[in-house]
């Protein structure tokens, strides 16, 4: 009997636990796993009318409060009658990836609902730097009616959408919002349309050009209305090379390169409605070249008088062998971490000699002779200091010849720390990654060798090609001094 009553009594433990157990894990998978971290989402406006055949802008806002976003993947459905296709979208500024997942559009309805299109923006950045707790995306739709209706609703759905985030619980935010803000309803009726505000920014007026010697090109027009910012756009290219902020009314882009023209446009945008101004004016503009009288090195030397001179030899190890002059090479003469005088910073060219280039004969209006640095730069080279120069009034500094210890490490350097091509910033010495050779660049000029411009060019041989993209790969990593 007492073996009976132990069996029971410990049968009756075993099925308590698998009971609990039972309800723990099934009370644990029906629990929510979102974030307490709420992203709300909302239409900027919840109604539009079009034409059949026209198109409707309409933009989505994400905020997420005082939160940072890393990503947002959202779904669109047409519901009930099949009458818009999707167009384009916008990439959120801040957001450094955009996949437009296609293979996400199907034609498959259930309930009268169809997936429409899938949309995927990710950061790339440092958390650190994550885009701002508040986006909006420009989306344009198609309306086609093809359906019995010209009633058409655009729906997100919050079950297959998500909006993630750095340091919230499972990286994921709880999506929030009424169905009202999240149903967009166009009507095309063409019997009884409601013309579309036109919510696009004015066309900038006033566009001019000038330049600094060889260092940059400066871009300036008139303040317009409506607009959230402006894209400058060069020649054909279709991704901007810069997009600035509201009431901007000027722009320098720091590259040379090749002294030709090229054609610039400023766009003013309105992020609300997803449009922007059209796609002029235009301008074309070059960078003034650089009023260089002193003789080159095949043309000899002369006699400084009340100034200090020099020649510089220095090493382009990328230059392709055709090549024979460089332009665009930035000399400043430094004492300590300031120019040693006015007019100690000139833009020059090189001319090869054998394996090296050389400067002409520069003049610089120094009185005293101290151990000078001597920086140098190209447009999409690393900048090198070179130290130890000594430069005398009424001499001429021969280093691209013999050896002369005043020449210091012009000469004792020149092959330890040449000039490698790879930095696209230019001399703007403010941008992100200047002087060094980064992944940034090699974005950079793989687009420019994609789209056959000439910021890709590397070697100096007047092409953007793949050449160009393996010189910046092997010298990845490189940093100026």
């Amino acid at each position: 009997m007492k073996t009976i009553l132990r069996v029971a009594f410990f049968g009756a433990i075993a099925i308590a636990s698998v009971i609990g157990a039972w309800y723990y894990l099934n009370n644990y998978k029906a629990s929510s796993k979102a974030s307490e971290a709420i992203a709300n989402i909302s239409y900027t406006v919840t109604r539009a009318s079009v034409q059949p055949g026209g198109t409707v802008n309409v933009g989505v806002t994400v905020s997420t409060g005082t939160l940072h976003m890393s990503g947002i993947d959202l779904s669109f459905e047409n519901i009930g009658d099949d009458n818009l296709d999707f167009v384009s979208a916008t990439l959120p500024t801040g957001f450094d990836e955009q996949v437009l997942a296609d293979s996400d559009v199907t034609t498959t309805r259930v309930d009268q609902t169809k997936r429409l299109k899938r949309l995927i923006f990710v950061s790339k950045k440092t958390e650190a730097q994550l885009p701002t707790s508040s986006v909006i995306i420009p989306l344009t739709f198609k309306v086609t009616n093809r359906g019995t209706s010209y009633l058409s609703t655009l729906r997100i759905n919050l079950t297959s959408s998500q909006v993630s985030g750095p340091n919230i619980p499972e990286n994921v935010f709880t999506l929030a919002g009424a169905t009202n803000p999240l149903d967009f309803v166009v009507d095309s009726n063409p019997l009884t349309p409601t013309p579309t505000p036109d919510c696009r920014a004015e066309i900038p007026q006033g566009l001019t050009c000038d330049s600094q010697c060889g260092t940059n090109v400066i871009l300036k027009w008139k303040d317009v209305t409506n607009e959230d910012g402006y894209r400058i756009y060069k020649d054909t290219q279709t991704i901007p090379i810069a997009i600035l902020g509201k009431n901007q009314t000027a722009y320098t882009y720091a590259w040379c390169g090749d002294l030709d023209k090229h054609a610039y446009k400023v766009i003013a945008y309105n992020a609300a409605c997803g449009s922007q101004s059209t796609t002029l004016p235009t301008m074309d503009c070059a960078c003034s070249k650089c009023d260089n009288t002193i003789p080159s090195p095949t043309q000899g030397t002369i006699q400084p008088v009340n100034t200090a001179d020099i020649i510089l030899k220095l090493n382009f190890p990328d230059a392709a062998s055709s090549v024979q002059a460089i332009r665009n090479v930035k000399v400043d003469i430094m004492n300590g971490s300031a120019l040693a005088c006015p007019g100690c910073s000139q833009m020059v060219s090189f001319t090869r000699v054998g394996n090296y280039f050389v400067s002409p004969q520069l003049s610089f209006r120094l009185e005293q002779t101290l151990p000078y640095t001597v920086v140098v730069k190209q447009a999409i080279t690393v900048s090198r200091s070179y130290k130890f120069v000594y430069m005398q009034k009424n001499k001429l500094l021969n280093c691209s010849i013999g050896f002369d210890s005043a020449c210091g490490q012009l000469l004792s350097e020149i092959d330890r720390r040449p000039m490698y091509s790879g930095d696209t910033n230019g001399f703007d010495t403010q941008s992100e990654g200047y002087n060094i050779i980064d992944k940034k660049d090699l974005s950079a000029v793989s687009i420019a060798v994609s789209q056959k411009t000439d910021q890709g060019d590397m070697n100096f041989d007047g092409i953007s090609d793949t050449v160009d993209i393996g010189i910046v790969g092997k010298n990845f990593g490189q940093k100026g001094d």
